[in-house]
């Protein structure tokens, strides 16, 4: 399966190389490293004051990537989180729509990207393995770069495991990187879960989460292939009471497991 999913990607995706639904918000790095936003989305100075090294690059049509935008603001749904603009709205659905219709990928593109932070990290970090870990957006790129890349040994995904079938059936609107034709013919969400094995995957999800509506499910579907080799235990999920914004339980969750999984590596 993970052969199969490479291969997918590469061959018919990738040719090149290798949030929030609609969040739209010019802060993902800055808030991430503490700056502005959410607290609850600070994880990075969170695990550095605990020793980890952590790298949050801007994503592609956020904060130092942003460029000018054309016309089609108007275009944008209601926004409602602070920071949130109609021009960074169209900047971002033309990072995804603009690649589409040239045979590109919006998710091609933030997987290079990862991956390129990965190389960072594996050149300027004392640690000899690499983690992912993120909530909504960040859950969903942690989870296909842990899925492709071997050098991530451990990953955290947060308000992201829920499968395109569920989705279709009850009409939950794809985050803008998840548009990948023909995707569905093949894989599902549970199959990355699966590319994971035998490294380590902690799955969070919230039980008022559309995001995560069916994350048991997957889990415990995955979990046959975890145990098939030899290693139950490297994925574990943990389902709250909740609606999809995170919450001190969760973030705390995020950081004490990390930071486990970070020791028991470098150990």
């Amino acid at each position: 399966m993970a052969i199969a999913l490479r291969r997918f990607f590469f061959s018919r995706l990738m040719k090149r190389c290798l949030g929030q639904f609609l969040r739209c918000i010019s802060t993902i790095a800055s808030e991430i490293a503490g700056s502005v936003g959410d607290p609850l989305q600070a994880f990075g100075p969170a695990l550095a004051r605990r020793g980890v090294t952590v790298l949050a690059p801007d994503a592609v049509g956020f904060e130092s990537r942003l460029k000018t935008a054309g016309w089609g603001a108007s275009l944008a749904p209601p926004l409602h989180r602070p920071h949130s603009t109609t021009d960074g709205w169209l900047q971002y659905y033309n990072e995804m729509a603009h690649r589409l219709v040239r045979g590109d990928l919006l998710i091609r593109k933030v997987l290079d990207d990862s991956a390129v932070a990965l190389s960072v990290l594996q050149r300027y970090s004392r640690s000899v393995n690499l983690g992912a870990i993120g909530h909504s957006f960040g859950g969903i790129v942690g989870l296909f770069l842990a899925a492709l890349d071997t050098r991530v040994a451990f990953a955290c995904l947060s308000g992201a495991a829920c499968s395109f079938r569920h989705k279709f059936e009850h009409g939950t609107g794809l985050e803008m990187s998840l548009i990948i034709p023909s995707f569905t013919e093949h894989f599902d969400i549970v199959d990355l879960i699966r590319c994971v094995a035998p490294r380590r995957l902690l799955v969070i999800s919230s039980e008022d989460d559309p995001q995560t509506a069916d994350a048991e499910d997957i889990v415990r579907e995955a979990l046959s292939l975890f145990e098939a080799q030899h290693c139950a235990n490297h994925l574990e999920h943990l389902r709250v009471a909740g609606p999809h914004a995170l919450n001190q339980r969760r973030f705390d969750a995020i950081l004490d497991w990390s930071i486990a999984q970070s020791r028991i590596s470098e150990a």
